[in-house]
């Protein structure tokens, strides 16, 4: 082992080799695993770089690998097993590599190796490294797809993981791909259910609760403003509160002398003193003069509603009258003719319900996905533009510039109108 593994010094892609084929089936083995685990650890320090080695770990190899670092029945002592767990995340980094798409086929088996029974640390770690593979490679959402009746325990598993860490995990996943595979699974759970299947799937239930749940958190992605506004709301009325509290009342707060000083309380009161007056003459004329002109319109149209009033009643007491032999008819006739189709065609009613699901169920699904694709098609026609039509002249930047010169114009106007208005305001009163 010693002499082979010499060759890994000058290059780790052959000492990964050697390790991987002649000292892992050593681990096992007490008397020899010490020597293997040095041996990774003396690879990793003396090659930092660790591209030339990537790939050479197939999955068929690494998840031997991964049942030995996680395992509680291993064979290795304390300090070994601590030593392998603390070498692993390298390990793990060789045999994922640079390339993407080669995620996809690590995918089923972190999969299928999830809730069977296994130690908290490997169902910990199988869960990352398969939220992993969903963030770096698209494919896998494909793949989960097509394993998920198959393997509904497990994606139940996966489901809840995603909720309960949405928070950190939101931003490393694509939030369409993910959106349209957990519509396609409550579709399929629509589906087992409307065949009576779902007795016989473990874990149905926490999937329907789980692809609910995340579909939720899906279409709640929006930046919540209404949130901010009451916070900040709610701060400055805290404030408030706190300084008018801690002054003995509003006159000896500091908002008070702020208000006082910068003349805003004066104007304010002039303020509210001129509502308060145009309120006061608005509220006597009201009062004044809606009885008179109510008592006009009453006068005036009183006698048509009254006539038309009296037109409907008899329209529908006549109408009544009318069909009082066809209302009749239909009333025995109706029951007996769906009595008829349930005795002929017991089958029909179930059959229309299970397929007016279906179609509700299509037309959502294809009207999400027609929006989303006219959304992308308006993003990629407005980068268009950005980079073929609002160039020079008319670039992002020269008209915000142009914008903001414009704005700082009329602000200093509309500064320079309040100025006056307010002096007028004063002379008058003076």
């Amino acid at each position: 082992m010693w002499a082979i593994g010499q060759c890994g010094l000058t290059d780790l892609k052959c000492g990964v080799k050697v390790w991987l084929h002649l000292m892992v089936p050593m681990l096992r083995v007490r008397a020899l695993s010490g020597y293997a685990i040095d041996y990774l650890e003396k690879l990793f320090i003396k090659h930092e770089d660790l591209r030339p080695a990537y790939s050479v770990i197939g999955f068929r190899d690494f998840f031997p690998i991964l049942d030995v670092v996680f395992s509680s029945r291993s064979n290795l002592p304390v300090s070994q097993q601590r030593k392998l767990i603390e070498l692993y995340p390298k390990v793990k980094m060789v045999a994922f590599g640079d390339k993407a798409d080669c995620l996809r086929n690590f995918f089923p088996s972190f999969l299928a190796r999830v809730g069977t029974g296994s130690s908290a640390a490997l169902q910990t770690e199988l869960l990352s490294c398969l939220v992993t593979c969903l963030s770096k490679d698209k494919h896998c959402f494909s793949v989960w797809r097509q394993m998920y009746i198959k393997h509904m325990k497990q994606s139940s598993i996966l489901l809840e993981y995603l909720l309960f860490h949405w928070v950190t995990l939101s931003n490393t996943l694509d939030k369409k791909v993910l959106r349209e595979t957990t519509r396609a699974f409550s579709i399929t759970n629509e589906e087992l259910a409307a065949q009576g299947k779902k007795e016989d799937m473990e874990g149905y239930e926490k999937c329907v609760a789980a692809c609910t749940s995340l579909l939720q958190k899906l279409s709640n992605s929006g930046f919540p403003w209404l949130l901010v506004f009451l916070g900040l709301v709610t701060v400055v009325a805290g404030i408030f509160t706190l300084d008018v509290y801690t002054s003995q009342g509003f006159k000896g707060s500091k908002t008070y002398r702020f208000l006082e000083d910068s003349g805003l309380l004066d104007f304010f009161i002039q303020v509210w003193l001129r509502i308060e007056l145009y309120s006061r003459i608005v509220y006597n004329w009201l009062a004044e003069n809606i009885p008179y002109y109510y008592a006009k319109v009453c006068e005036f149209c009183g006698p048509y509603l009254l006539l038309v009033w009296s037109k409907l009643k008899a329209f529908w007491t006549l109408l009544v009258e009318a069909t009082q032999a066809q209302r009749d008819w239909l009333a025995i006739k109706i029951p007996e003719c769906l009595n008829w189709i349930d005795a002929k065609v017991p089958w029909l009613w179930s059959s229309i319900k299970h397929y007016s699901s279906l179609i509700w169920s299509g037309i959502w699904y294809y009207s999400i996905w027609l929006w989303e694709h006219l959304v992308y098609s308006l993003h990629m026609a407005g980068i268009w533009l950005q980079e073929n039509v609002f160039t020079g002249n008319l670039s992002l930047e020269n008209m915000s510039k142009t914008l903001s010169s414009w704005l700082a114009v009329m602000q200093e106007y509309t500064s320079a109108l309040v100025k006056w208005c307010i002096g007028v305001w004063s002379g008058k009163n003076n």
